[in-house]
């Protein structure tokens, strides 16, 4: 019997699989025949659950993605109880219909929090209100799920990524004004991940297969009631509601329909107004509108209380709020401290406490972060959908502010604010201190911003300011490099160099950035054309850092050329001009790309001391991605050299690296590498363990390929081990993926493991089955005996005595 010792369970991630909580329950019942007998054996079972590697899902603590409820949840009983029920049913979408203001994403949030042990594979919140297109449609579910879109915008590809995380929940907020897309999106997903459920709020019906509508109606009269003295008492802590004034509240929360939204905005007024001077101030306004019917009617009666509660505002509280619909996704008081513009009122306050302000009438809201988006802690502010769209009608209209605040020139002055300031964020300055000490930290308060700095560009390109477009753009590009997607980056990119003002300086930085959207696409000779513009107006300019740059990246470009003597002379070249110009990053850089030249040449001890040397001087910078990138190249140097404990000492310390940034993809092809580590030194079981988790990595990004690669790694593993069926599923699941995406080198060296699988089992039929197609496609693929295919196709041949 192994020790016995009390273990900690606090901090464990939400959600955790049936078959962990049965073992917890066993930790916790002393004569339950199945407990564990020591730690060891409740750590593995652990690793096994969290690694969900039988059903494909992954639970990691990023599996809750909600919003916080910021206080207490009214009524709402038998919305409730359909919730329930529908959850344990057979239908997998389910929408949640009402018209705005009517509670529907509160009631929602509320039922996912109280359901998030019943989701293993996470609970996910994303808010299409600012979407329009099946593109941002895909590109706000990509950033909730964290799935790079490297390559492209991929329904396909996030299907699959929810298809990895199990049963699951996905919350589609707001999903009415791209409800034309529904087919395209959700019927993909319910098909490719037949284990998520998806619950969408909208203010129409999506007319989709399988889908069950809920209907969100208005709060029932005691409920309203308690919601108004709730929301009240948040404003007025004094306040109840009583004998005197229930009469009045209840007339109240008639006059507004039971709107959860509408009874809130009365509230707020609570400090200034009583119940009673609230309905004498609101009943002459609604008077038309209380008898119309249904959905239309309430819809009106939400716009006539927003508008009540616009018309009790001072001027400058709403040029803030008409002001701050100009904002894409959110903001923060640093974003409307340089946007919102008050000047034109001597009594008009700070735009911090005009925020404030809004937020106490309830008029914004506010988040400690954006649900489903990275960032540093900042606090986020935004508007509800209906107020957001009655704010820009405002803004737009010529008259509804005083002092000239409101109108076409007013909105594109607030435009034009918001479209500078997030471009000032995409200045040399700043764009260069992301690469140093610090740097992740200034990316990631980045992030969050993707949205309003892609907007800012697309204005900008509309009224054809090429200064603030190309600064939105470079910034933007900052937070798609590593989460994509490139489609909107390409585009960008491509249209902003077709700006006719933009000028030389602005169009090589542009340059740069497109050159690098372009080669991350795979675009080689694209990049290639753009690399040569960009290094020749750099060398007119006498832009020595720039010209730099784009030589570096030229001479990356001429090895995917396999032009390798012209890329070493140009790595050669940079190098001297990094020195000097005194540019430490550009030096280690440049080294690293020597280094990669060399190991790829064979030179590994050269390739090795460059990389050492380059690595050095990247740490002194502060530049944690390269240090990354850095650390795997060194270790896999070690590894050829046999130094086997050096290499996974580079290895894991990579991997924490990738782990603190949050690089999921970073931290696969770390993990890649670790495996095939441990394969070498013939530590097979602790190899198929870490080629199980990182499955579940790219199987929760959604990279297809590399979840084949994989797939075949473990196949080969576990047939050694004599686990045969593991082997064979793992086989399957990579001819599968294999065979779908048409590649046929990567199926010919799967049909040739597979067949040394089969032989080593005794299967001739099937051996001889896989390796006669693996020769068919090595004779398709114009491939001799001298390359990888063939060679491995005469040995298994030699082996087999033929």
């Amino acid at each position: 019997m192994g020790e016995r010792r009390l273990v900690d369970w606090s901090g464990l991630p939400v959600g955790l699989t049936t078959g962990f909580r049965e073992l917890l329950r066993a930790c916790l019942e002393e004569n339950r025949d199945d407990r564990p007998s020591n730690v060891l054996e409740v750590r593995e079972v652990l690793k096994r659950e969290l690694r969900a590697c039988e059903s494909g899902s992954v639970v990691t603590e990023r599996a809750v993605v909600l919003p916080t409820e910021r206080d207490a949840f009214v009524g709402r009983a038998s919305e409730l109880a359909a919730l329930s029920e529908w959850l344990v049913g057979t239908s997998r979408l389910l929408t949640v219909l009402g018209p705005g203001g009517s509670g529907k994403t509160r009631l929602v949030v509320h039922h996912a929090w109280a359901t998030v042990e019943d989701h293993p594979g996470g609970t996910w919140f994303c808010d299409l209100s600012e979407t329009t297109s099946l593109e941002e449609v895909v590109t706000a579910v990509a950033a909730t799920l964290e799935v790079p879109l490297q390559d492209a915008a991929s329904v396909e590809k996030l299907g699959h990524a929810l298809r990895a995380r199990g049963r699951c929940l996905v919350v589609l907020d707001n999903f009415e004004q791209v409800a034309v897309h529904a087919a395209d999106v959700l019927g993909p997903w319910l098909e490719l991940a037949p284990e998520a459920r998806f619950v969408v709020t909208s203010r129409v019906v999506l007319n989709l297969s399988g889908e069950q509508v809920l209907t969100v109606e208005p709060l029932g009269h005691e409920s309203a009631v308690e919601l108004f003295e709730l929301r009240a008492r948040s404003r007025n802590p004094q306040f109840v509601v009583d004998d005197e004034n229930r009469a009045d509240v209840q007339e109240l929360v008639r006059l507004v329909d039971g709107l959860p939204l509408a009874i809130e905005l009365a509230a707020a007024r609570i400090r200034i107004l009583s119940p009673q001077a609230l309905v004498e101030r609101m009943s002459d306004r609604f008077a038309l509108l209380t008898t119309a019917p249904g959905a239309a009617g309430r819809q009106a009666t939400l716009r006539a209380t927003i508008e009540w509660s616009w018309s009790l505002l001072a001027s400058w509280e709403k040029a803030a709020l008409a002001q701050t619909s100009v904002f894409v996704g959110g903001f923060t008081l640093a974003d409307a401290e340089a946007v919102l513009d008050l000047s034109a009122w001597d009594d008009a306050p700070w735009p911090l406490d005009a925020v404030q302000v809004l937020v106490d009438k309830s008029l914004l809201r506010t988040w400690e972060s954006l649900p489903g988006r990275a960032g540093s802690g900042e606090r986020w502010f935004g508007t509800d959908a209906s107020v957001r769209e009655f704010a820009v009608e405002k803004l737009c209209a010529p008259e509804a502010i005083a002092s000239g605040a409101s109108g076409p020139e007013a909105e594109q002055a607030a435009i034009q604010r918001h479209g500078e300031h997030f471009a000032s964020l995409g200045s040399e300055r700043r764009i260069a201190a992301l690469d140093r000490h610090g740097g992740w930290t200034a990316r990631q308060a980045l992030s969050p911003r993707r949205d309003n700095l892609v907007v800012a560009c697309r204005r900008a390109l509309e009224r054809g300011d090429a200064k603030t477009s190309a600064g939105a753009f470079v910034a933007a590009w900052a937070v798609m490099e590593l989460t994509g997607p490139l489609v909107t980056a390409r585009e960008l990119g491509e249209s902003v160099l077709a700006c006719e003002s933009l000028d030389a300086s602005e169009r090589l930085r542009v340059l740069l950035v497109q050159v690098e959207v372009s080669r991350h696409a795979g675009d080689v000779e694209g990049a290639w054309s753009l690399c040569e513009e960009a290094l020749a107006l750099a060398v007119r300019a006498g832009s020595r850092h720039h010209e730099m740059t784009a030589r570096r990246v030229k001479g990356k470009l001429l090895w995917l050329r396999a032009q390798a003597s012209e890329a070493r002379a140009c790595f050669e070249e940079v190098l001297g001009q990094a020195r000097e110009l005194g540019d430490p990053r550009g030096e280690g850089l440049a080294l690293g790309a020597l280094a990669t030249m060399d190991a790829d040449q064979g030179r590994f001890d050269d390739a090795l001391a460059r990389s050492t040397k380059s690595l050095s001087i990247i740490r002194e910078v502060g530049d944690r991605r390269q240090e990354a990138m850095g650390l795997v190249g060194i270790g896999i140097l070690h590894r050829f050299a046999g130094r086997l404990d050096e290499a996974r000492e580079c290895l894991q310390e990579s991997l924490d690296i990738r782990r603190e940034l949050g690089d999921r993809a970073g931290e696969g092809m770390v993990i890649d590498n670790l495996a095939t580590l441990h394969h070498d030194r013939g530590d097979h079981v602790e190899a198929l363990t870490c080629f199980q988790d990182v499955l579940a990595t790219h199987r929760e990004v959604g990279n297809r390929p590399s979840e084949a690669l994989v797939q075949v790694n473990i196949g080969v593993i576990a047939s050694k081990l004599g686990q045969l069926e593991e082997a064979d599923a793992a086989f399957a699941a990579a001819e599968s993926i294999m065979r779908e995406a048409r590649g046929a080198p990567r199926l010919a060296m799967l049909l040739i493991s597979r067949a040394e699988h089969r032989q080593r089992i005794g299967d001739q039929a099937g051996f001889r089955a896989d390796l006669a197609e693996a020769e068919s496609l090595a004779e398709q693929l114009g491939v001799g005996p001298e390359s990888r295919i063939g060679q491995a196709i005469t040995r298994l041949r030699e082996e087999n005595g033929e």
